[in-house]
């Protein structure tokens, strides 16, 4: 028996010959059509039969293959496939149906499996005669157009674009002809055109607009079906082998008639009867009668949940890149159009707002085509989507949404708040459990690559929205990378067995019962936040000189907290000896209510966040309240809150900011100190009520950055001048102010943004 990467190679040879002899027959077709007044209905059909026999037998071949590899179970197959590739689960449709005797001989589940909208392939790339004189009549009205400004131009061109969206259908196929109707001899546009014009040679040239059957490759060999109690799969099923194509509608050049009426019945042909018996749905791979057992169904005679999954084992991974590539060419191309949506875009309409699409539009930057070759911009949403999925950028540059950059600007937040979020976190309330190195090192992964939306943007096709999420077993992952990758990797896993407990019990699911209501919880859910919530916490030190207080209640309680939390730290291997103490965050209490954040004091005062609108300057410096931190701020206007004479606005935004830059001046500042063995006495751990003690007063952020270097070693700090802050907020940049550095650049670039795209950042 050929091995497994025998069988895929024979596989892969068989698909290739598959779908170029579709291609032969389809022209075959094309030729044979336009010669049917001349040759005869009769003698018409015996040749598509002729041209079809070919097709058939060359579907045959490559079905029966990959029947022979699923000759091994799907787990060893599974076992076969490379580890580092990998794999892209698009959703499906079910429909379900319980039945019971006399229909079926036992009580049965019927699961019919519909592809969704992202499976179907309705593109054509071959043209009318109408729509090749359309292409070409644009191309001729584009370099037609040299006099005039460089905005009358524009302008013209645009005129021209309408003009050919108007000839063809839609927005779509137009930048289809336009594309495929360029003079090979004007690549670019912006020069002059030649006098003369060359069109590329069109190998197909077809009578109809609709010259194919709608259909899909992009299902995977096989299906199985999964039923779960408690948690726990009960019962599998595997279905038969799906066809390689798919077909998902009527071949309007098909020998046979697609759909016939015999009597009062409705029978469609053998390629998409499945559509209509479920019996044939069964023997395609698309459906599965399931013979029910009592130990299927849970409390109230339900089945908790139940999944179908399926994976293309005989695609390697330059199929699955060709499979991807063909089906994102054919949604941008076809009448439902493709693009990706920007976070927060509302999916259906509401008593505010309508939903992000009403209809297929082109949305070309220049407001018509111009056949410009694409450029990769490092980071973009388009670029991390390319690699990612390891597909081609050349048919996706022209989507609409395709310049955004919603995960760079993620990770330049994560940048700029970092030292007022989890720097604080780690470095105050985690210490000792979490050293200066590993938090170091956790800082940097989370600047570099953690956003709540993920790295890849959804996209749209049609009125469907398909959010992409990358996703991984912790449970069987194994990290063979550096030590911290390892500890990051256990600590995830452990986190998840929380995460997973908090899910089960407090999120609205179905499956864990409820009625009508958790069904319109679950159905007004929105796909991000929508809202930000504040949660206060304390030291013991600060409640216990609070009055009416049960101090034995409240040791007890901070003592529990204490135990769990230190617990959990020792599990991972946070070791608690003489010379060590307990991180705060065992000792915090933490308030048992919330607050809301007003969405109108995020980002400006009393003003609702918009895509439109920007930071305004601020009235003496011209600058706006980031940029001027980033480029003017001082120790002495941060101190003061007076930016040149400004005040900044009391939002959120504004007031994290510029915690985030003081506390990284500290950072710096402290580190500078160490470095050049400067004594200093700081406070050295975080406390409710400072300078108890005469003996030893507290020195203070704002005492230890207004130092000055020259005051301790005039020659030795010869070219610091005043204050240590200052001087790390200058364009100086060493070792210890090189965070604070990273800081400022991001703000730089955060400042340009709307306040809408910073709201939602």
């Amino acid at each position: 028996m050929a091995s497994f990467q025998e069988q895929i190679a024979i596989i892969k040879k068989l698909r290739s010959d598959y779908n170029q002899s579709d291609k032969n027959t389809y022209s075959e077709k094309l030729g044979i059509q336009k010669n049917l007044a001349e040759a005869g209905v009769q003698t018409t059909i015996g040749r598509l039969k002729e041209s079809e026999s070919n097709l058939k037998l060359s579907s045959k071949n490559l079905n029966d293959a990959i029947k022979k590899l699923h000759a091994l179970n799907v787990r060893v197959l599974t076992k076969e496939l490379n580890g580092k590739v990998p794999v892209v689960m698009l959703p499906v449709r079910l429909e379900t149906r319980f039945v019971n005797p006399p229909v079926s001989a036992v009580p049965e589940l019927w699961i019919r499996i519909y592809p969704d909208d992202i499976h179907a392939n309705t593109h054509e790339p071959a043209m009318t005669k109408g729509e090749i004189e359309a292409g070409e009549f644009y191309w001729k009205g584009i370099a037609s157009f040299d006099a005039g400004t460089t905005a009358e131009k524009e302008e013209a061109r645009k005129n021209v674009w309408l003009k050919l969206k108007e000839t063809v259908t839609g927005a779509q196929r137009a930048i289809w002809v336009a594309k495929s109707t360029k003079p090979i001899n004007w690549a670019d546009i912006n020069t002059t055109a030649p006098a003369t014009l060359q069109f590329p040679v069109y190998p197909e040239i077809k009578d109809h607009s609709w010259t194919r059957a709608p259909r899909t490759q992009a299902l995977p060999d096989r299906f199985v079906i999964t039923i779960f109690k408690n948690k726990m799969p009960v019962y599998e099923q595997i279905g038969n082998i799906i066809p390689d194509t798919v077909f998902l509608g009527p071949d309007p050049m098909a020998a046979e008639e697609a759909i016939k009426k015999l009597g009062t019945d409705i029978k469609f042909n053998e390629d998409i009867d499945w559509l209509q018996d479920f019996n044939k749905a069964i023997t395609n791979g698309l459906g599965m009668k399931i013979q029910l057992q009592p130990a299927m169904f849970s409390a109230g005679n339900s089945i908790e949940r139940i999944t179908v999954l399926g994976m293309a084992h005989s695609a390697d991974a330059d199929n699955g890149k060709v499979i991807l590539e063909q089906m994102f060419e054919n949604h941008h191309y076809s009448s439902k159009g493709l693009s990706f949506l920007k976070q927060g875009t509302p999916t259906n309409n509401t008593e505010k707002d309508g939903s992000g699409y009403a209809k297929n539009e082109d949305h070309l930057d220049k407001g018509y085509y111009a056949g410009t070759t694409p450029t990769k911009t490092s980071g973009s949403d388009l670029d991390l989507f390319t690699r990612i999925l390891g597909v081609d950028l050349n048919n996706l540059h022209e989507l609409n949404n395709s310049n955004l950059n919603e995960h760079a600007n993620a990770l330049m937040m994560n940048t700029a708040l970092y030292a007022a979020t989890l720097s604080y976190y780690f470095n105050e309330l985690m210490d000792p459990a979490i050293k200066e190195a590993d938090a170091n090192l956790i800082r940097d992964y989370f600047t570099k690559y953690v956003t709540a939306r993920g790295p890849l943007a959804p996209i749209r096709v049609g009125d469907q929205p398909y959010g992409i999420l990358l996703s991984s077993d912790l449970t069987r992952w194994t990290e063979t990378g550096s030590k911290f990758y390892i500890g990051l990797t256990e600590c995830l896993r452990r986190l998840q067995l929380i995460w997973d407990g908090m899910v089960s019990s407090k999120v609205p699911a179905i499956g864990n019962g409820g009625n009508s209501e958790t069904l319109l919880k679950i159905l007004g859910l929105h796909s991000g936040s929508v809202a930000l919530r504040q949660r206060l916490a304390n030291l013991p030190d600060f409640s216990y000189s609070a009055g009416n207080i049960n101090i034995n209640g409240l040791k007890n309680e901070v003592q529990a907290l204490n135990h769990r939390i230190v617990e959990f730290l020792k599990s991972l291997g946070f070791a608690y000896g003489e010379d060590s103490f307990y991180p705060l965050i065992s000792n915090m209490i933490f308030y048992n209510w919330t607050t809301t954040l007003s969405e109108k004091k995020l980002v400006l005062p009393n003003v609702v966040s918009s895509e439109n609108e920007y930071l305004p300057e601020l009235p003496k410096s011209g600058l706006n309240y980031i940029s001027w931190m980033a480029q003017k701020a001082t120790i002495a206007a941060l101190e003061s809150v007076n930016f040149d004479g400004d005040k900044p606005p009391r939002t959120l935004l504004a007031m994290l900011l510029r915690h985030s830059m003081l506390t990284e001046l500290r950072q710096a500042g402290t580190k500078f100190y160490i470095k050049n063995k400067l004594p200093i006495s700081i406070t050295s751990f975080e406390k409710s009520l400072y300078n108890f003690d005469k003996a030893a007063p507290d020195l203070t952020s704002y005492e230890l950055l207004r130092g000055e270097p020259q005051k301790l070693d005039n020659r030795k700090f010869a070219n610091i001048r005043g204050n240590i802050g200052d001087y790390l907020l200058s364009e100086y940049v060493g070792i210890e102010n090189r965070q604070l550095s990273e800081m400022k650049k991001a703000m730089n670039n955060l400042s340009q943004l709307s306040t809408k795209t910073l709201e939602k950042t």
